[in-house]
């Protein structure tokens, strides 16, 4: 993720980027994680949803879809303060996963979470 403005930017090791979800984490989850099965674009906590294909070299900007890929969740606006999880499901020549990443907005910017989270 590329600090920023509230409006984060995301970036991949990587071929292709097949889905990427930005998700409000709930409490429950900020001390044991998020269970991949609440990661999907139905949920009322996911603040946009994308799917298709899209080169992972190419940086995603929060609420822009890039062209390969679709909303199934459109974006909502994020909450300064408020801790959020980023999730992708990236490519490589041989395999794929799923790869995330904590973030919040914090003084209208968007910035990367590395300490433990929920202690």
């Amino acid at each position: 993720m590329s600090k920023g403005d509230n409006n984060p930017r995301f970036s991949f090791v990587g071929v292709n980027v097949n889905s990427l979800v930005v998700y409000e984490v709930p409490k429950q989850y900020l001390e044991k994680g998020v269970p991949l099965d609440e990661l999907k674009a139905e949920n009322p906590n996911t603040k946009w949803f994308l799917e298709g294909q899209h080169d992972a070299k190419v940086t995603i900007e929060y609420g822009k879809a890039p062209v390969g890929m679709k909303e199934s969740a459109s974006s909502n606006p994020l909450t300064e303060g408020v801790i959020y999880f980023v999730s992708s499901y990236v490519g490589t020549r041989d395999t794929g996963a799923f790869v995330g990443n904590y973030f919040r907005i914090r003084n209208g910017k968007a910035e990367e979470i590395h300490e433990e989270i929920g202690k």
